[in-house]
């Protein structure tokens, strides 16, 4: 995947005579860039059109601007923009319609966002022959995903053996530590590299759900030198906080937050290993809809309810996934195909949102985007369609943790994560590596092979950090920011309290937001960030 690290680039208006795009960016220790210089990604025509096309695994977030001097002005970062600016205008109305999802993210009155762009696809600025710019979607080139063989179970499980063991020995040249946890994901990880690295742990001081013990058990077993450090609620709360600010208005994943508070404690030098994102290659979202597919067929009707029950997915947060998977289902009772039922799951972005985030009055032909990109390059089944959302997913989770730890000192390696890794699994015929109702079968298959016996009889944890008890506890400082979020009149916090009693363990997730939106405003406040709306 490219990686699009924070940059700033500014693409004068053909004819404007601003200050163009030479200036520089001293946040970033990064300078504007000239048109004939421009990231492979970008490209100016002869017209004056801006084109932005990323890899084959499609555009993720594209944050821009029109600034005053009628230039457009591209960033990762939110932040960045607002003290480059010296000042912006949030739309509350925006945020609130982004408080439930993971990325806490979207303005109107300055920045405008595209999300999710389908892979195939390129975004094109072109002047509207004034003094403005207005964007549109466009296909750029033919998407290849490969042969879609779907070789046997055993054949699938040793190529994969083959390209993870050269994979983490080409990625651990200079890690002295690994992130570990003690599961099969951080043990396959260290047991690859050819000189066996530090495994550090993050815990908590509640013994119902501190993951030192199993992680200290796992790694006496593999022979690695092994520590932990332990976190209560407020120092959590302390650690996120630096992670709003480091992250630049990318809501941070609660084990990020972790990663930081292990950086404070054992300042390791170098780079460091991570068994995170197997869970995005082989199955955890995938295997979601299969089992409504799977259910369905052995009940002949399904319960929704139950389904969703079933993957934590009951809670406020997820009434999207209800919906989605609701239509989904009436859709498969109606007769349509598989293909002709793929543009109804789990859309990239709502065409609503992406309506706004283009500047277009409709956008007539977004689900026929959806339609003929499927229909032409992808095998009809509906895991190869979510993989997609997931490569997105993967590309945003990349850059957001690049981001976070590099501002901590720390460049994170992820070989589950890996160019090779995601080229390898886009090029197989999914039923070949899934499995309903059961974990992930090549991981599983190579942690036999390659793992002492018993690493794979420990406990599964189900997370790190508690932080959907912290989060609802009194006294640990949440409530504080939450009542000032309250206080601002944005947000409704009543059915985000609902939410997490409805169902505690992924309930939180949205109050999770919400404690996130109220730090990152605080942030844009202090950089003179003005917050306005209705």
């Amino acid at each position: 995947m490219t990686e699009q690290k924070g940059f700033e680039i500014r693409i004068p208006h053909p004819g404007c005579s601003g200050r163009g795009a030479d200036r520089a960016n001293p946040a970033m220790e990064h300078v504007g860039i000239p048109p004939e210089k421009l990231p492979g990604f970008m490209e100016i025509k002869a017209d004056g059109s801006l084109i932005v096309r990323r890899d084959r695994m499609g555009l993720n977030t594209l944050r821009f601007a029109q600034t005053e001097e009628n230039s457009l002005l591209f960033s990762d970062s939110m932040l960045l923009l607002a003290g480059r600016l010296g000042r912006v205008t949030l739309d509350r109305t925006s945020l609130c319609e982004h408080l439930t999802y993971r990325y806490v993210s979207g303005t109107r009155t300055l920045f405008r966002e595209i999300s999710s762009v389908p892979a195939g696809y390129r975004v094109v600025f072109s002047p509207d022959g004034g003094s403005g710019w207005f964007s549109r979607l466009e296909r750029d080139s033919a998407f290849d995903w490969g042969a879609q063989n779907r070789p046997a179970a055993f054949d699938t499980s040793r190529a994969f053996e083959a390209l993870f063991t050269e994979t983490v020995g080409r990625l651990s040249e200079g890690c002295g530590y690994i992130f570990f946890s003690g599961g099969l994901d951080s043990a396959l990880v260290a047991s690859a590299c050819p000189e066996a690295p530090r495994a550090i742990t993050a815990g908590t001081e509640e013994k119902a759900f501190d993951e030192c013990p199993r992680a200290e058990l796992a790694a006496g077993q593999m022979g690695l030198r092994w520590a932990g450090a332990r976190m209560s609620g407020k120092a959590f709360l302390e650690t996120m906080r630096r992670a709003v600010s480091a992250s630049y208005g990318t809501l941070p994943v609660e084990q990020l937050v972790s990663y930081l508070m292990l950086l404070d404690r054992f300042a390791p030098e170098g780079p460091i290993l991570s068994g995170y994102g197997a869970d995005f290659l082989f199955g955890e979202g995938q295997r979601k809809y299969w089992t409504v597919l799977k259910l369905s067929k052995i009940l002949g009707a399904i319960s929704m309810k139950l389904c969703l029950d079933l993957y934590g997915m009951s809670g406020q947060r997820q009434r999207q996934q209800a919906r989605t998977a609701g239509l989904f289902l009436k859709r498969r009772t109606d007769g349509d195909t598989w293909v002709d039922m793929m543009p109804v799951l789990d859309p990239p972005c709502d065409p609503a949102i992406a309506r706004t985030a283009l500047g277009l009055e409709t956008l007539p032909d977004y689900h026929e985007h959806r339609r003929r990109m499927l229909v032409d390059e992808m095998p009809p089944h509906l895991t190869q369609k979510v993989f997609v959302t997931y490569s997105n997913l993967i590309a945003d989770t990349v850059s957001s943790w690049s981001r976070m730890l590099s501002a901590a000192g720390c460049e994170l390696r992820l070989p589950f994560l890996s160019d090779e890794m995601i080229d390898f699994v886009c090029g197989l015929d999914p039923r070949s590596y899934l499995r309903v109702f059961s974990g992930k079968p090549v991981i599983r298959d190579l942690a036999v092979r390659r793992l002492p016996p018993g690493i794979l009889r420990l406990p599964k944890m189900s997370g790190t950090l508690p932080v959907w008890k912290w989060i609802s506890t009194p006294g640990g400082g949440f409530e504080d920011l939450l009542e000032s979020l309250g206080n601002r009149g944005i947000v409704d916090l009543a059915p985000l309290r609902d939410s997490i009693r409805e169902y505690e363990r992924y309930g939180y997730l949205p109050l999770w937001a919400a404690v996130n939106l109220e730090l990152l405003l605080e942030e844009l406040e202090q950089a003179g960030v003005r917050v306005e709306g209705p």
